[in-house]
């Protein structure tokens, strides 16, 4: 009996018949579909598209998706442990309420991406593009961020905890003023959140 494709083997786990471990596959087209609870564990994806995919409440543990195309995915209040995106197309995709623990983003463009009410714990996120995304309601805790674009994105009502953006991109990025305690920026990303609050930075014995 010939291996199940990719397409097949999502089609197969949706219906119950199968719990997707040690899968690898090269270059394939996970296919289209609605699935929920899906299990993925010790899986690596090289090169597969997955745009037309929906799944929901997914569990997927030490898998490892590279170059693979996510664009558009609607991957909802999933949990992903010990997952590596790498070098991966993530514009447009949607992982509402999904939670990600020590999880590592590198070289991903996730722009116009839906993360809100996401979890990010112990996560690492480096050389990643993520202009204009929403970030509402997430939380983050102890995760480093590197070289990361955040050009206009929308943190408005996000628990950042103690985040680190000091070498990120924070251009036109929206916070609001109540959630912001403990996130460490440069003297110059300060002016710029400042400022986008309406704040008016001035010198002590500075007057109109």
């Amino acid at each position: 009996m010939s291996p199940l494709s990719l397409a097949q083997s999502f089609h197969a786990a949706g219906r119950g018949k199968i719990e997707l471990e040690d899968l690898s596959c090269s270059g394939e087209d996970a296919g289209t579909g609605q699935f929920s609870r899906l299990w993925l564990s010790r899986c690596r994806f090289l090169g597969c598209r997955f745009g037309d995919l929906s799944v929901g409440e997914m569990n997927c543990s030490d898998t490892i998706f590279e170059r693979c195309d996510l664009s558009n995915v609607r991957w909802e209040d999933c949990f992903f442990l010990r997952t590596e995106f790498r070098d991966c197309r993530l514009t447009g995709s949607r992982f509402i309420g999904s939670s990600f623990g020590e999880c590592v983003f590198s070289g991903c463009t996730g722009r116009y991406g839906n993360y809100v009410r996401v979890q990010l714990r112990s996560c690492r996120v480096n050389d990643c593009d993520y202009g204009e995304s929403a970030w509402g309601e997430s939380v983050f805790r102890k995760c480093d961020f590197r070289n990361v674009r955040f050009f206009r994105s929308d943190f408005t009502r996000a628990d950042l905890g103690k985040a680190d953006f000091r070498v990120c991109d924070l251009e036109g990025a929206l916070f609001s003023p109540d959630r912001k305690s403990g996130v460490v920026v440069t003297y110059g990303q300060a002016a710029e959140l400042a400022r986008l609050m309406g704040l008016e930075i001035r010198g002590r014995e500075e007057t109109e």
